[in-house]
């Protein structure tokens, strides 16, 4: 490298600043090792190590893109090369800055386990969602990932999938599911289920099938083409909630209108290229599959009790025109998604992976006593079962006479329990 002073001065600036990348790089690594020892034994073995995994091969992949640098400023000669040197050691330092930000992501998810006594509450929802992944996908030959649930602030909950493309453009290793505080301990935690939905159709590619079948279910029926096409619009969003709704029945129907309700105000609202259906037939499609699958159950009474805390002569002229198309394609939609053979589902229909009867009300009734107020099955059954429990906890408020605080507090004690059970 033979340079004049101010190329010299220029190369030591940018010689500089890659030793600092140098040290920043190869201090980088899992965030599972800045974590506190309450935090790491609250995270299954699986979880640790698909982060360390994940995180090493973030982190090779920086020390590669360093290699290349650090070779490129040997060979540095002129001006041109230094520019050019200039540019590399800047694609460099937003790569890191891009890893870093991932890295940053799932610190702050991890360290929600931090709040006192959260750490093993969240452990148990890992398991109510794996629970759920499992019975969904077991039979489909699919790889179920690990599931980390976090604590978040408002209503409703989120999923950032599993193995969909981060920031730093490699891929996401857990499906990260947000979990709101105001649902901790309560049977709203069904939410969960709903987020399975959204990774199970990740997996499988449910909504790329489901979407024309929505389509053409509602076109070839004579109605028109635009609320086919809203319709379609909603699949994802749909998808999730039959998932959740295989799963948990009533209970899930419940969940969704509590969340629903804390936005009544915009209950009918239809936002353009959004995927979340109108509130209002979004809770009416849900009734009316536990009535396409159960026949009369006490559905019907909330489906009136829907309809009375939220009347049509509220809602716009768009809104209500749609409403009138759509209450009669329901049960032909629940039919359609519920037993329809899909081919991501190896030529079964969604009610043969997730089989209903598994939760049923009967299924329910079976694990509480004869006045539903509380469960009667041994400990280790709710926690081999935790998606069923669940369900139990919604039917022990809506029917067993329990007051808030004293539902709160055993759901909280078998979340614990939950939590501390097996890996």
């Amino acid at each position: 490298m033979n340079l004049n002073y101010e190329l010299q001065n220029a190369v030591f600036i940018l010689q500089s600043s890659l030793n600092n990348l140098r040290i920043t790089i190869d201090s980088f690594g899992s965030p599972v090792h800045a974590l506190s020892d309450g935090i790491i034994q609250n995270l299954s073995p699986e979880q640790i190590q698909s982060l360390e995994l994940s995180f090493q091969t973030r982190a090779n992949y920086l020390r590669n893109h360093l290699i290349k640098v650090s070779a490129q400023l040997a060979l540095t000669s002129n001006i041109d090369s230094v520019l050019k040197l200039q540019k590399s050691i800047q694609h460099l330092t937003d790569h890191y800055y891009l890893s870093e930000k991932v890295y940053d992501c799932y610190l702050d998810f991890l360290h929600t386990r931090s709040e006192q006594g959260m750490g093993i509450i969240l452990k148990g929802c890992d398991k109510i969602a794996k629970s759920s992944l499992q019975r969904g996908l077991k039979h489909l030959d699919k790889e179920i990932p690990p599931v980390i649930t976090y604590l978040d602030f408002g209503q409703g909950a989120a999923l950032l999938a599993a193995g969909v493309y981060l920031w730093d453009y490699q891929t996401n290793p857990a499906a990260l599911i947000k979990v709101v505080r105001s649902a901790i301990p309560f049977p709203r935690l069904t939410s969960i289920l709903h987020e399975c939905g959204h990774q199970a159709a990740k997996i499988t590619g449910w909504n790329e099938e489901l979407e024309p079948l929505i389509y053409d279910t509602v076109s070839s029926s004579g109605y028109p083409k635009e609320l086919a096409s809203l319709w379609a619009l909603w699949t994802s969003e749909i998808a999730a909630d039959f998932w959740s709704l295989s799963q948990s029945n009533f209970a899930s129907v419940i969940g969704l209108s509590e969340v629903l309700s804390g936005s009544a105000n915009r209950i009918f609202d239809i936002i353009p290229g959004d995927p979340h259906p109108m509130g209002y037939l979004r809770v009416m499609l849900g009734i009316e599959a536990c009535n396409t699958v159960f026949g009369n159950g006490p559905w019907l009474d909330y489906r009136k009790v829907w309809q009375s805390l939220f009347p049509l002569n509220l809602c716009r002229a768009k809104s209500y025109k749609i409403i009138m198309e759509s209450i009669p394609i329901l049960t032909l939609l629940c039919k359609c998604i519920l037993t329809t053979k899909m081919a991501c589902f190896s030529n079964q229909s969604l009610q043969e992976i997730l089989p209903w009867d598994y939760s049923s009300p009967k299924t329910i009734k079976s694990f509480l006593n004869n006045d539903l107020s509380t469960l009667s099955v041994p400990i280790d059954v709710i926690i081999q079962h935790p998606v069923i429990t669940l369900s139990c906890f919604r039917y022990m408020q809506m029917f067993g006479g329990r007051s808030q605080e004293s539902l709160a507090k055993e759901m909280r004690n078998w979340l614990v329990s939950l939590g501390t059970s097996g890996n």
